[in-house]
């Protein structure tokens, strides 16, 4: 056996060798090139603070993470202990209080400082004194609020109200109280650290004044006359029971109970007021009441929209202000409500056919009649044609044309709707005005005058001729 290679010339051996040689240092280049690295960029930080002596495992979020070799806790490095592109994973180092911003090092570069990288090194806020301990109910009351650990403050409530406050120093607070039902509630400031604890220095009381948690009915005629029940507290020796600034007279029955009758007023929704020598209650949702009659609807645009729903509906009508709900067909969706007289909506999905919509408020809900119907899709009628001959009243589309209404075509197409124009030869009515038959004949549709004519009128009766073998029944489009 000969060896090739030898046999060849020494200066084609060369080449070969040096062609060999190329194709593989192509190839290394190829298959070792590394992949172009992106710089890190952190967009995330949880969580976001802890103790100055550090030990936190914090879990920062972002792209370009992999390879993270250190991570800096503002100049303070830190090791980490999980990398993935979008994910490192590290215990902060001990850090002086305050915020510290959080930079990813990687070999292709350090991530920039951001506001979405920021870890504050401090402890759990508390609260040690307020000054005052108490306020009347309507609120509006400067609280000095003393503790520690309130720098980066993002919120102070009141009982679970918010309230309006501004951070002096790491130890005080002056925030303004929110009105708030008669009673002690907890004051509590929300930090990156988390909330402070329920503690007796945490303790503010409302004092004095009525509060209302509920008004039976919700809603009464403009004309008054409603005796409405008021439920809540602080009503032992109330004077006066105001309906959107016209008073009148309670009946105590209890400190949580009064009884009263509604006065007149102008249509519209108004705020109930207990009137007490302690104060006036503070207004809420809870003591809402809505003037006016029961709601009705006298008009729908459009009155019509797709089965697959987004149309969007102007409701017509009276009655609407305080509405809770508006239902097509029974599903509730959120309407706006404009006026007392106009409601925005935007139609659900629902099944083809014609649905009631119906408005409920405060004083009951709208009746079903004819002005409410919407219809989803497009409803069909159906005619039965015999052998030959047949007398048909037309309760379909007003106008609608004969050749297109006989072959069942619209958009979007209705499958529910069949094609007869191969078997119907000939449409005949009778014109009383002028005493004579006309027709009309599918196969002359495109002659100039070779019909009488061309479309449908709703209600007038036609004898349509047919060639098809038994019974037929024929369904078109009815809106």
């Amino acid at each position: 056996m000969v060896d090739s290679t030898t046999s060849l010339p020494r200066s084609r051996k060369w080449f070969s060798l040096r062609i060999a040689l190329l194709a593989g240092a192509i190839l290394a280049v190829v298959v070792l090139r590394p992949a172009v690295a992106t710089s890190p960029v952190v967009t995330g930080i949880t969580p976001s603070g802890g103790p100055t002596t550090g030990g936190t495992l914090v879990t920062i979020t972002g792209s370009g993470l992999t390879g993270a070799i250190t991570v800096s806790f503002g100049g303070t490095l830190a090791l980490p202990v999980f990398v993935s592109d979008g994910t490192v994973t590290v215990f902060a180092p001990p850090h002086i209080p305050g915020p510290a911003a959080v930079q990813v090092n990687t070999p292709s570069g350090t991530s920039p400082v951001t506001a979405f990288g920021t870890f504050t090194y401090g402890f759990n806020a508390f609260i040690s004194a307020l000054s005052p301990v108490s306020g009347p109910v309507g609120g509006n009351t400067v609280v000095s609020i003393f503790g520690g650990g309130f720098t980066g403050a993002t919120g102070v409530t009141f009982g679970g109200f918010p309230a309006g406050f501004v951070v002096n120093n790491d130890a005080s607070i002056s925030a303004l109280s929110p009105a708030h039902p008669s009673g002690t509630v907890q004051v509590v400031v929300s930090t990156p650290l988390g909330l402070t604890p329920n503690t007796l220095a945490a303790n503010y009381t409302y004092t004095g004044g009525p509060f209302v948690t509920a008004v039976t009915p919700a809603g009464g005629p403009a004309s008054g006359g409603t005796l409405v029940f008021i439920s809540g507290g602080g009503f032992t020796g109330a004077t006066s029971v105001v309906f959107g600034g016209i008073g009148a007279v309670p009946l105590v029955t209890s400190d949580a109970s009064i009884t009263v009758v509604a006065p007149p007023h102008p249509p519209g929704t108004v705020d109930i007021t207990v009137v007490t020598p302690l104060g006036a209650s503070v207004n809420t949702l809870a003591d809402n009441y809505v003037y006016g009659q029961g709601p009705a609807i006298t008009g729908l645009s459009p009155n019509t929209g797709p089965a697959s729903g987004g149309t969007s509906v102007v409701i017509t009508g009276s009655g609407f202000l305080g509405a809770t709900s508006v239902t097509f067909g029974g599903t509730s969706i959120t309407g706006s409500v404009v006026s007392d007289t106009t409601i925005l909506v935007t139609s659900p999905a629902h099944a083809a056919g014609v649905v009631s919509i119906r408005v409920t408020t405060p004083l009951g809900t709208s009746a079903d009649t004819a002005a409410d119907n919407f219809t989803y899709g497009s409803v069909t009628a159906s005619y039965t044609l015999y052998f030959r001959w047949s007398v048909v009243v037309w309760n379909g589309i007003e106008g609608a044309d004969i050749l297109t209404a006989l072959k069942g075509q619209e958009t979007p197409d209705n499958l529910a709707t069949n094609n007869v124009s191969a078997i119907v030869t000939a449409i005949y009515r009778y014109n009383n005005p002028q005493q004579h038959f006309e027709g009309f004949f599918p196969n002359g549709a495109g002659i100039p005058g070779a019909n009488d004519f061309a479309t449908f009128s709703k209600g007038q009766s036609y004898w349509v001729a047919s060639n098809g073998p038994g019974t037929i029944t024929w369904t078109a489009i009815a809106t």
